[in-house]
């Protein structure tokens, strides 16, 4: 979804040609060839960095996603987890009052 409304903002006519479900199989393919891809920059790293694959220089990139940080509510969760959750909120009050994002705090 994301790459289809980059896309369709950007007025970029496209066909998909294949869809690969993981990382790996998608860095594999386009090293043999097969095409080009978005994906994660922290995914290809080391192969950029050892030169195996090259990043594209594309207007509007990059991409950015939204993530969010789930719990089941009326689980009790051991205590690393819960430091986790309590420095999870912190951060992200933080982000979202400088960034105007959606508050991630709230469903924590």
């Amino acid at each position: 979804m994301l790459l289809h409304r980059f896309l369709t903002e950007q007025k970029i006519e496209w066909r998909k040609g294949m869809e690969m479900c993981s990382s790996e199989s998608i860095k594999q393919g386009v090293m043999a060839g097969l095409g080009i891809a978005f994906i994660s920059a922290h995914t290809i790293a080391v192969e950029v960095e050892e030169e195996r694959l090259a990043v594209l220089d594309v207007a509007g990139t990059p991409l950015v996603r939204h993530w969010y940080l789930v719990r089941l509510q009326e689980k009790n969760y051991f205590q690393p987890a819960s430091l986790f959750g309590n420095f999870s909120r912190k951060a992200v009050g933080n982000f979202s009052q400088s960034y105007k994002a959606t508050n991630l705090a709230s469903i924590l």
